[in-house]
C-alpha cells in the first residue's frame, strides 16, 4: 500500500528489518514515515498479522487486513523462514547491511535458532535490535503470554478506567502496542546516536507492561506521594476536573474547576444555576466535596444542547471543552481537514483509493556514562503540565541537559515544585525563573537559546510568538536550532489557538467514545493518556531532527498537534470507516475484530480484585479447560470454536467468573500462564508498587528530593544495553539554578545577576 503523499526524509539511509508482529509493527511503521527503508520479514504464508481485523469487506485474507495495511504503509515486505537453514543464512546477511532491526518474538526464540542478539551482532557489530515482548527479557513473568488486555490489566491501565462497582475497562484498540512502539522507536533513535560515537549497536529491551505503566499520569504519583489508590471515577477525570455530560444529540466533555465563575454566570444566564452563586460554591475543596451537585446541574443545561455548540461555546470562551466525537466525526473535522490530516492511499482491494491518516511528525525548514546518547545536547524547555515534560523527560533520561523554564508567577497546580506530580515528570533537569512579561527576560531567554541544541515548548501557537521566540527568532540566534512544538490542534488550522487538555483530544478524536461500556454513558480513559503519547511523539520528533540536523546541518520545525497525536491510536477503525463505510462502536473489553475469546476481565476474591483472560487459540482453549478444571467445556460444541464462543460469549464469561472467583488475581495469573494461557491480574497502584516483576526489573527507581524526601517513581521503560537512562537528580526547586544557568552557562556577571534577581526578571 502506498501513499500519495511526500514527506522529506531525515532517516533516509536507514534501514530497518521488521521481524514484529502486531505488539510492535507500528514501530518501524514511525521510522518508515521519517524515511527509513523498512523491509518487513514475513514467515511462508505471510506475518500472522495479516489475520488481524478488521478486513476489506469483512472478508479474511493475507492482503486484507486493514490493520496489517494501517501498521505497515510505507514498507517493503520479502518472505523468509528463521527456522530455515539457508533462509536463516539470507537474514544474517540482510542484518549484516542493515542498521536496526524490530522484532516481537517470546524471549529466546531467536537464540534457539541462532538468531539472537550475539549473533546477529557478530554480524554486524553496528546493528540496533529493538525486542518489545509482554513483559520483557529478563525477570520472573519473562515468558508469559501477553496481549493488548494482558498489558493494559499488568500495566495499571484498566484498574482505573471504567465506573465504580463494574468492571475494569480496557481501552480501545491496542494501546499498550502503541505505547510500546513510540518507546522503541526512540530507543532507536537513541542508539543510532550512541553508534555514531562508538561504532555499537546496542539491544534494546522494551517490555509492553512497563511501557503501560508508564503512561498513566496520576496513578503512581498518587501512590508514592499520598499512599492513595486510585480507583475508577467513570467518567469524571480522576483530579474532579472534568466529565462527560449527556446532549441533545450525544455527549460533550466540559471543565469546571479553572473557569469556575464563567461557568456559574453562563448558567445563571439560563436561570439554571441553580444556587451555584452562593460564594461557598467558589471554594475548590467544597465543590470537589459536593461533585454529583455539580454534574446534575450542569446536565440539566447540556441536555438541551447539541454536542457540537456546546463545543463553540466553550471555545468561545476559552474552554477546554470538547464533543464526544464518533470516529465519522473525526473524519469529517474542520481542523484535520485543514491541516491535511487524512491523505489518499491505494490498494488493489480498493479500487479508487481510501484516506488513511498521515504521519503525525513532518519536519519544515522556515559505553560508559560519558557515552550517554544525549551528552552534549542541551535544551530549552519551556513545556509545562504533562505532555511536553513527558518529552523532555525521556531526553534527560537519556544525558541531555535540559534547562526548565518556570516564572514565580505560574509555578502553581501542575507546576509547583514541591508536588508529587511535578517532582514525577521533571527528574534530571535543570530550573531557573524568568519573567517573560519583561523584555529584559525575553532578550535573556534568546540568548540562551542561541547556547541550546533544541526548544520545546508546548503553549498555545500565539504565545512564543508573542514573546519574539518563535521559531524566526530562535534562527536568528541559532541558524541550526530544532524547535518543537506541541499544542491541542497544532498551529495552523482554524482550531489552532484554541485551548485543550489531554481529556480534551481524547474526547475529540474518538477514543473516549470508544473506551466505553457497550451500554450508557462514555467512560473515556480516565487520565491524560493523550498526553503521554504526544509527548513521546515530540520526543521522537526531536531526536530525529538532532540527527538530521548533525548529518546536514540543518535546523528544523516540527509542530505536533495532540488531536492528530490521539487520532494515530485509532487507525485501523479509522480505515475501516474509509474502506468499509463501517463506524466503530464500544466494545467493553471484547476483542475488538473478534480475534479471541473469551477476552475479558473477571471478578476474583477479594474487594474490587480482578483478572483478565485472553484465549486466542484452541490448544489455549484446551489449556483454559483443563486449568478450570472444566475440561468437559471444550468438548460442548457451542464452546468449539473461536466464532462459536464469541456466540456465547455472556454464558462463557459466566461459567469463567464461577470459577476466578475462587482465586485470587495472582492466583488465577500464574496457574493459567503455566499452563500457556494469556492472563493477568488487573494490578492498581499497590500492586504496582510491589509488583515482584517490575522490582526485579528495576522498573522502580527512588530519588532524593530536598523538600519531598526519598521517593519512588516510574522508570523509563526503553532499557539500552550500553547505555542505559541515569536517573541522577530529582526535580528542581523553583529557580534552582538560576546561577548555573544564567553566571555559568550564558557568561552573565554576577552583578547584572543580582540586579536581575532582584528587579524581578529573573524570577
Amino acid at each position: 500500500m502506498s501513499s500519495s503523499s511526500a514527506y522529506s526524509a531525515p532517516l533516509s539511509g536507514i534501514r530497518i528489518l521488521d521481524l514484529a508482529e502486531d505488539s510492535a509493527g507500528f514501530c518501524s511503521r514511525l521510522l518508515a514515515d521519517m524515511g527509513a527503508e523498512v523491509v518487513k520479514v514475513e514467515p511462508p504464508g505471510g506475518c500472522p498479522s495479516r489475520q488481524t481485523g478488521p478486513f476489506v469487506n469483512d472478508q479474511p485474507g493475507a492482503d486484507g487486513s486493514l490493520s496489517f495495511w494501517y501498521h505497515n504503509l510505507g514498507k517493503n515486505s520479502i518472505t523468509l523462514d528463521p527456522e530455515n537453514g539457508q533462509d536463516r543464512q539470507k537474514l544474517l546477511q540482510l542484518a549484516a547491511s542493515s542498521d536496526a532491526l524490530v522484532e516481537s518474538f517470546r524471549p529466546g526464540y531467536l537464540e534457539g535458532i541462532g538468531l539472537g542478539y550475539s549473533e546477529l551482532s557478530a554480524a554486524n557489530p553496528g546493528l540496533i535490535m529493538a525486542s518489545v515482548t509482554g513483559f520483557g527479557q529478563s525477570g520472573p513473568y519473562a515468558q508469559y503470554k501477553s496481549s493488548a488486555l494482558i498489558a493494559a490489566a499488568s500495566g495499571g491501565q484498566m484498574y482505573v478506567c471504567g465506573r465504580p462497582g463494574n468492571p475494569p475497562l480496557k481501552p480501545y484498540g491496542d494501546q499498550p502496542y502503541y505505547t510500546a512502539s513510540l518507546f522503541a522507536a526512540c530507543g532507536i533513535l537513541l542508539a543510532l546516536r550512541c553508534r555514531e560515537l562508538t561504532g555499537r549497536g546496542q539491544h534494546i529491551d522494551i517490555s509492553l507492561q512497563e511501557a503501560t505503566a508508564a503512561a498513566l499520569e496520576h496513578v503512581l504519583v498518587q501512590y508514592f506521594y499520598a499512599k492513595t489508590v486510585p480507583a475508577r471515577q467513570g467518567s469524571l477525570q480522576w483530579n474532579a476536573a472534568s466529565d462527560i455530560f449527556p446532549c441533545h444529540d450525544g455527549h460533550a466533555l466540559l471543565t469546571f474547576s479553572r473557569e469556575w465563575d464563567t461557568l456559574v454566570e453562563l448558567l445563571g444566564s439560563k436561570d439554571m444555576a441553580d444556587g451555584l452563586e452562593h460564594p461557598s460554591w467558589r471554594d475548590a475543596d467544597f465543590r470537589r466535596q459536593h461533585t454529583g451537585k455539580i454534574q446534575e446541574i450542569i446536565s440539566s443545561w447540556t441536555c438541551l444542547q447539541d454536542k457540537g455548540e456546546v463545543f463553540r461555546l466553550g471555545r468561545d470562551m476559552r474552554f477546554p471543552w470538547a464533543a464526544v466525537n464518533s470516529l465519522r466525526d473525526v473524519m469529517d473535522n474542520e481542523q484535520l481537514r485543514e491541516r491535511g490530516y487524512f491523505v489518499k492511499a491505494e490498494h488493489p482491494l480498493k479500487p479508487g483509493g481510501f484516506k488513511v491518516p498521515r504521519p503525525v511528525i513532518s519536519f519544515a525548514d522556515a559505553g560508559a556514562p560519558e557515552g550517554t546518547p544525549l551528552r552534549g545536547i542541551r535544551i530549552l524547555d519551556f513545556t509545562w503540565m504533562l505532555a511536553g515534560p513527558y518529552a523532555t523527560r525521556l531526553l534527560a533520561d537519556f544525558g541531555a541537559e535540559v534547562i526548565k523554564v518556570q516564572s514565580k508567577l505560574t509555578a502553581t497546580g501542575a507546576e509547583q515544585n514541591d508536588t508529587g506530580y511535578f517532582a514525577n515528570w521533571n527528574r534530571n533537569k535543570l530550573g531557573i525563573t524568568l519573567d517573560l512579561s519583561r523584555s529584559e527576560a525575553r532578550q535573556l531567554a534568546l540568548e540562551l537559546a542561541g547556547k541550546c541544541d533544541l526548544v520545546m515548548e508546548n503553549f498555545t501557537p500565539r504565545v512564543m510568538d508573542g514573546w519574539g521566540l518563535g521559531y524566526r527568532d530562535l534562527k536568528l540566534v541559532k541558524p541550526d536550532i530544532v524547535m518543537v512544538s506541541l499544542s491541542g490542534f497544532g498551529h495552523s488550522g482554524p482550531w489552532r489557538n484554541y485551548t485543550a487538555l489531554g481529556p480534551t483530544v481524547q474526547a475529540l478524536s474518538g477514543l473516549t467514545k470508544l473506551t466505553s461500556y457497550r451500554e450508557g454513558r462514555p467512560c473515556g480513559i480516565g487520565f491524560a493518556y493523550a498526553d503521554h503519547i504526544s509527548g513521546l511523539y515530540a520526543a521522537l520528533a526531536a531526536l530525529t531532527a538532532l540527527r538530521r540536523r548533525d548529518k546536514t546541518g540543518q535546523g528544523a520545525y516540527v509542530d505536533i498537534s495532540e488531536l492528530e497525536a490521539a487520532c494515530s491510536m485509532l487507525g485501523p477503525a479509522l480505515l475501516d470507516l474509509s474502506v468499509n463505510g463501517r463506524v466503530a462502536e464500544p466494545a467493553g473489553n471484547k476483542s475488538e475484530w473478534g480475534q479471541a475469546a473469551p477476552h475479558g476481565c473477571y471478578r476474583c476474591k477479594g474487594e474490587d480484585r480482578w483478572c483478565v483472560i485472553a484465549v486466542f487459540s484452541e490448544e489455549e482453549w484446551q489449556s483454559l479447560c483443563n486449568g478450570m478444571g472444566r475440561a468437559q467445556l471444550a468438548r460442548q460444541d457451542k464452546f468449539a470454536s473461536i466464532v462459536s464462543r464469541l456466540e456465547h460469549a455472556q454464558e462463557l464469561d459466566c461459567l469463567i467468573e464461577g470459577w476466578t472467583m475462587k482465586h485470587t488475581p495472582r492466583e488465577v495469573m500464574e496457574a493459567l500462564q503455566s499452563a500457556g494461557v494469556p492472563a493477568a491480574a488487573v494490578n492498581d497502584a499497590r500492586d504496582l508498587a510491589d509488583d515482584p516483576h517490575l522490582n526485579e526489573r528495576g522498573f522502580l527507581i527512588e530519588l532524593e528530593h530536598p523538600v519531598l524526601g526519598l521517593r519512588r517513581a516510574d522508570g523509563n521503560p526503553v532499557r539500552l544495553s550500553t547505555t542505559p537512562p541515569q536517573y541522577n537528580k530529582a526535580a528542581p526547586l523553583l529557580g534552582e539554578h538560576n546561577r548555573r544557568v544564567f553566571v555559568d552557562i550564558l557568561g552573565m556577571h554576577d552583578d547584572k545577576f543580582e540586579r536581575y534577581v532582584a528587579e524581578g526578571i529573573i524570577a
